[in-house]
């Protein structure tokens, strides 16, 4: 017999069982205020992990703009 153990996923902004990319309290925020979420919960600004910070992430760019932030971050200038 097998079992299949999921590990419940906490997200930092709302401690709910989600990531922060499907997190409705994190999406009601505009860009401005997403930013300084992140910013004040100190998780990578590409990924949105906690082990690491956008310098060292692994993960694609914003599609928008290629530059090292999530495209949930990506500000239009």
């Amino acid at each position: 017999t097998h079992t299949a153990v999921q590990a419940e996923v906490n997200c930092p902004v709302c401690k709910g069982a989600h990531l922060v990319k499907d997190c409705a309290e994190f999406l009601k925020l505009n860009v401005s205020e997403r930013t300084k979420k992140i910013k004040s919960i100190g998780i990578c600004f590409n990924c949105f992990h906690i082990n690491h910070f956008v310098k060292d992430c692994r993960e694609k760019h914003c599609v928008k703009c290629n530059r090292k932030h999530n495209i949930l971050l990506h500000l239009d200038q």
